[in-house]
């Protein structure tokens, strides 16, 4: 499958340090007497690149010293099995 292919290749692009960032602002910002949970939407067109930033990010999460379990989503079970999850 051509995800499956593009899951493989070297990730490249600023994505995954711009959505790092962008979750440390947020965790500094969370006050648990106003939210009801810690969760961030990933929003785009089809093909942007949010499952592959999301995923290259959860790879590094011991390493970039980030300990959150991150979720994509997708319709159907076919995607998740061709990207391994």
């Amino acid at each position: 499958m051509r995800l499956n292919r593009e899951f493989n290749r070297k990730y490249q692009g600023p994505g995954v340090s711009w959505l790092e960032k962008g979750l440390r602002v947020y965790m500094e910002m969370y006050n648990s007497n106003l939210h009801y949970g810690k969760t961030i939407f990933v929003l785009q067109s089809s093909g942007a690149g949010k499952s592959r930033v999301v995923a290259e990010l959860a790879r590094l999460v011991g390493k970039v010293g980030l300990s959150e379990v991150f979720i994509v989503a997708h319709p159907t079970s076919r995607i998740q099995r061709s990207i391994g999850v």
